[in-house]
């Protein structure tokens, strides 16, 4: 991994989160699938980046096999959590 990539990509992901929404973190899919019924466990070295919304608890969560596939993953799918930024 270079250095500073994982820091640029959680940067990134703090960016992409629609207002009210926060990164929980990033973690193997074993220790993630405890936030929510949702995630399934799995007995592959998966990872998952996690961001929550904290008035209706909802959640977005992009997987891949590296912290840095997580979270890029994950700002894909806050992209359409969000929507167009320009209307």
């Amino acid at each position: 991994m270079q250095e500073g990539k994982l820091t640029r990509l959680w940067t990134r992901a703090s960016a992409s989160l629609p207002v009210g929404w926060q990164l929980a973190g990033v973690m193997t899919r074993d220790v993630a699938w405890k936030w929510s019924d949702a995630i399934e466990p799995s007995g592959e070295d998966e990872w998952v980046a996690l961001a929550v919304e904290t008035k209706r608890s909802a959640f977005a969560v992009g997987s891949g096999t590296y912290p840095e596939q997580a979270l890029t993953d994950l700002v894909d799918k806050l992209r359409g959590v969000r929507g167009d930024p320009n209307g």
